[in-house]
């Protein structure tokens, strides 16, 4: 076994040696769940004397691991990263999940640390999601968008008055939650008379299927270039609420970043929210 376990002062330390391959990767999860039982504040992965990661399948357990603890509220740390075992981390994204720490005083300050809604906006992150719409209306509404300023919902201008929305939601190693796009009535039939060719007055059961598509189309398009620089967001689903002046909620501890957009017949928006798998 290429690591062993001790539980001190409040912390369960996976102490990793040499190269971590297959074996390291089908023993680590069952290893650390078995210890659990020593009701630990966090999980540590010491890599002081790791040399190597020869098999990628360790990267995905350690994703996974993270992911499980964070069900039962407990963090995964990794401490003593450095030379090619930390690049190799650092290139798999796996920095987002599993936060480095420099020694043990500061996991415990981290875990003392009281949680607060991020507020940050992340362009690398949100750029593909403007640039997927942008060009999904251009192509598929035969509409020319334009974007406007991301603002936190509820605290920015005049949202969209929303009578239907499609929502998918956004899961991946690093963080969960939801996306949502959002009309008005008016221009959403506009946008099915476009791409369908017959002129629409109400919406019926058969045009939701036209915002599932969009929002489709636009979350392929992010998700293709988001996953390229190791966000590993997986396939999803979209689901359509429908209902005159509706409010989407979205079960997430942060505030929902909203996309505005504007278009010759008339305003949307799109709706991001997020939740790191270790918040």
């Amino acid at each position: 076994m290429s690591f062993s376990i001790e539980c001190k002062n409040k912390l369960l330390y996976v102490y990793c040696s040499g190269d971590l391959d297959a074996a390291f990767a089908s023993e680590l999860i069952p290893a650390v769940t078995n210890e659990l039982a020593q009701s630990p504040a966090a999980v540590v992965l010491d890599l002081l004397s790791c040399t190597d990661i020869s098999d990628p399948n360790v990267f995905r357990t350690i994703a996974m691991l993270a992911k499980s603890l964070k069900t039962r509220n407990l963090k995964l740390f990794a401490m003593s990263v450095t030379g090619k075992v930390g690049s190799a981390i650092r290139d798999q994204g796996l920095d987002l999940a599993v936060p480095f720490v420099e020694s043990e005083a500061q996991a415990l300050a981290l875990l003392s640390r009281k949680a607060t809604p991020s507020t940050k906006i992340d362009v690398e992150f949100i750029n593909p999601f403007i640039q997927g719409t942008l060009a999904t209306f251009d192509m598929q509404c035969s509409l020319k968008a334009t974007a406007g300023k991301p603002f936190l919902k509820g605290s920015g201008p005049q949202e969209v008055m929303t009578d239907i929305a499609g929502i998918i939601g956004l899961t991946s190693p690093h963080f969960n939650g939801s996306i949502a796009i959002c009309f008005p009535q008016s221009l959403f039939l506009t946008i099915m008379s476009n791409m369908l060719g017959e002129k629409y007055d109400t919406i019926t059961k058969d045009l939701e299927d036209g915002a599932a598509e969009l929002l489709n189309i636009i979350f392929g398009w992010a998700k293709r270039v988001l996953n390229e620089k190791n966000y590993a967001i997986e396939k999803a689903i979209p689901t359509i609420v429908r209902g005159a002046s509706l409010t989407v909620r979205h079960v997430t501890p942060n505030p929902t970043l909203v996309l505005p957009f504007d278009t010759p017949s008339g305003a949307f928006q799109i709706e991001i929210a997020t939740e790191s798998v270790l918040s």
